[in-house]
């Protein structure tokens, strides 16, 4: 169980640098069928609060599978717990997927021959809803593999619980971004 559980928490890793790396847009008059004729669209900078919220989800999910770990005897990643001063004393996080510049050149969630990059924002965003369908699919046979015995404690199947709320939650604040896009197109 503890492989799989760094399996899914690497591959929400990936998805949460992906959505931190998204420049949301704005919808404005003009021609560009990325949202449809008649409108084009502007990048900007700031992250908008669809989006920051569901990268906050997607860290959560995977802090809760984290907290599953140490319940079934894992060691802390974070040795300097309590014993922080400087940011040199900060552990890098664990479970990490690739860096997000590689990613976009070999991103492992997709298959092969189909990048992100080649999406439009709207593509990108349903994309992200279905690969956390995906992971929630994954979480949940992980949660329940026939019986439910197989949890050594309630917390255990709490923090299942948990993070697929959250995963749930992230899936539910990229389709507000959509809404947000749809509500600009008028």
């Amino acid at each position: 169980m503890k492989t799989k559980i760094h399996k899914l928490r690497t591959r929400i890793d990936g998805l949460a640098g992906l959505v931190k790396s998204l420049k949301p847009i704005e919808v404005v008059t003009g021609s560009n069928d990325v949202v449809g004729p008649g409108y084009r669209v502007q990048a900007h900078g700031k992250a908008s609060d669809e989006l920051i919220d569901c990268y906050k989800s997607l860290l959560l999910a995977k802090a809760w599978l984290g907290k599953i770990l140490a319940e079934l005897g894992e060691e802390t990643p974070y040795k300097n717990d309590g014993n922080r001063k400087t940011a040199e004393d900060i552990e890098p996080t664990a479970d990490v997927s690739l860096p997000i510049a590689l990613k976009v050149q070999l991103n492992p969630l997709k298959p092969i021959g189909v990048s992100t990059r080649d999406m439009n924002h709207i593509e990108q965003i349903d994309w992200l809803r279905e690969e956390i369908q995906k992971i929630l699919i994954l979480v949940d046979n992980v949660l329940h593999p026939g019986d439910i015995g197989d949890f050594e404690m309630d917390d255990q199947y709490d923090y299942f619980m948990l993070s697929e709320q959250h995963l749930t939650e992230a899936r539910f604040h990229l389709g507000f971004e959509l809404q947000r896009i749809k509500e600009q197109s008028k």
